[in-house]
């Protein structure tokens, strides 16, 4: 999904929504005090999580939409802690992820864009020379936007 203006504010609004959704269908499950920890935090990964970034090896992401993925993540696997707003301030978002064996968003994104891009590269399809076309023209003024193909490069060389 791209929205009018050729970002993905749609598919990240409508993918954080699908998520919520699917963690309330599941919430008896994770929050159950019967399971341990990292068993609920697979039960989150493969479910949740999963819808939650359904295709987004090829989003080239903007900070707000990077922010609202983050954030919803964070909320989630607070709620499936069961974490008070009280014991926010004492249990960090890093902790957490370590009692839930999950790891950070942020790895997870560039780990799916770094395999799309191993699939693009050794393909032989439209793909790939889509991904070799330069576009004619000026970018608009200010910062300009981050492309798919200049992501990628950036997560390479870290």
């Amino acid at each position: 999904m791209l929205s009018a203006a050729g970002g993905y504010d749609l598919a990240t609004t409508t993918r954080v929504k699908t998520a919520c959704k699917k963690l309330k269908e599941l919430l008896p499950v994770p929050t159950s005090c019967h399971l341990s920890n990292k068993t609920c935090g697979r039960v989150y990964s493969t479910c949740v999580r999963r819808t939650m970034l359904h295709a987004s090896e090829t989003w080239a992401l903007t900070k707000p939409n990077l922010h609202r993925l983050q954030h919803n993540d964070r909320v989630m696997k607070r709620q499936i802690y069961n974490t008070k707003p009280e014991d926010m301030a004492s249990i960090g978002s890093i902790e957490l992820l370590g009692r839930l064996g999950l790891s950070d968003l942020n790895l997870i994104l560039r780990e799916r864009r770094l395999r799309w891009y191993g699939h693009v590269i050794r393909s032989s399809s439209a793909v790939k020379c889509a991904l070799n076309i330069q576009v004619p023209g000026k970018r608009r003024v200010g910062w300009p936007m981050l492309s798919w193909r200049e992501l990628t490069e950036k997560d390479r060389r870290e």
